[in-house]
Order: C-alpha cells, then structure tokens, then sequence
C-alpha cells in the first residue's frame, strides 16, 4: 500500500490579487509562507515520511520546502502535478475574464463536462492527468507514504477522479483550503481517507477561491 498526503500550496500572490493563475509561477505570501511551515511542521510530527513529490510550480515547492529541510530530504519536482494550464486566462481578474471570454467562463462556472479556460486545458483532462500522476507516484513508492505538493484545482479534479464523478458532479465538491493535507491509500485501487486536514491552520486558514 501507498499512503499519500496531498498538500496544496499555500496562500500566493495570484490567490491575494484575485488572478487566474495555472501555470504562472506565482510566489507565495508572507501568510502562504507561515501556512507552508504549519503544513509541513504537522506531518513532520505525525507521519513517516519517505519522499516528497511537487509540481515544479514555485508556489508548490515553497509550500512543502520547510517539511524537507526539516527531513534532509530531496524533492522530486513534476509537471505532471501542476496547476490546470489556463491558456489566455492566465493573469487576468475573474472579471476581466468574464468580460472578455463571456461563453468559455459561463461553461466555468456551470461545470460543462467541456469545462476549460479559453486555449487552455480542460478538466477532464486534468483529472486524468491528477490521477495518472498518483498512479506512477505508486509504482515508484510501494509500502511508503509520500507527500505531494499541488494546487487547488488539480487536487479538485483528482478527488473527482478517484470517486468516478464527471465533470459536472465536481460543482459538488468543495476546494481545498490553502496547506491543508488531503490523506489517500492506495493499494491497487484509491481509497480517500480524510478530504481536508486543516485544524492545524487555526487563525492562518484561507478559503480556495473560483480562480485557480
């Protein structure tokens, strides 16, 4: 069996200036920064940790640094763990977006099953790249727990995925918080443990906003 923790990155840059952000590579805050210490001071103290996976996004990496410095430990970074690629709606506000891009958000929002952001990638495209990640993740780490440091939208779409929803099933399904840990086995098939460990955060916990 693989036991994974799913962190997702801290609060950023993109998250307090209300961008969509994908693949741009987007610092954290001072406050993403504290979160990132929390998440990974909480796992240091109750799990066993033999290795740390990452998007190559930096807001990933920076989130989960503290826990594999405290660990003398490498992380192995991976695009296939980044953020959903926005296309043209990378940077822009979500009202900028919806100005400009009017069709493609309505579809956004109402989780069309060809929900995507305007020449970007598609959710369900994402939720078979989230769930393929975790399954190399796998081959690579049989009998070990593994954490895995991500973003908001693709940890949504891997949580859809391990439950067998479509697209559209995923407006049922809350964000994750920011540096909160979502705990996974697998062993042949995946089995969500906990959804969201937060408590950890207390004052420090911010909410997921639409624009990933």
């Amino acid at each position: 069996m693989v036991k994974f923790l799913v962190v997702r990155h801290g609060f950023s840059q993109s998250n307090l200036d209300g961008t969509f952000t994908g693949h741009l590579d987007a610092p954290l805050t001072e406050l993403g920064l504290k979160q990132g210490e929390l998440a990974s001071e909480y796992i240091y103290n109750n799990y066993k940790i033999d290795a740390i996976y990452s998007s190559d996004l930096n807001r990933a990496v920076s989130t989960i640094k503290p826990l594999a410095d405290r660990l003398n430990m490498p992380i192995k970074t991976t695009k296939t763990l980044r953020e959903i690629y926005g296309g043209v709606w990378e940077g822009k506000t979500i009202a900028k977006i919806n100005e400009l891009y009017s069709n493609d958000y309505k579809k956004w929002q109402n989780y069309h099953e060809d929900m995507r952001a305007t020449g970007g990638e598609s959710m369900s495209e994402v939720m078979q790249r989230a769930k393929n990640a975790l399954l190399d993740i796998a081959k690579e780490n049989e009998g070990k727990t593994v954490v895995v440091a991500t973003h908001g939208g693709l940890i949504k779409g891997l949580q859809g995925a391990l439950m067998g929803l479509s697209v559209s099933e995923l407006k049922n399904i809350d964000y994750v918080c920011n540096a909160s840990i979502m705990e996974i086995e697998y062993d042949g098939e995946f089995k969500i443990v906990t959804e969201c460990i937060s408590h950890y955060l207390g004052a420090m916990l911010t909410e997921m906003t639409k624009g990933v």
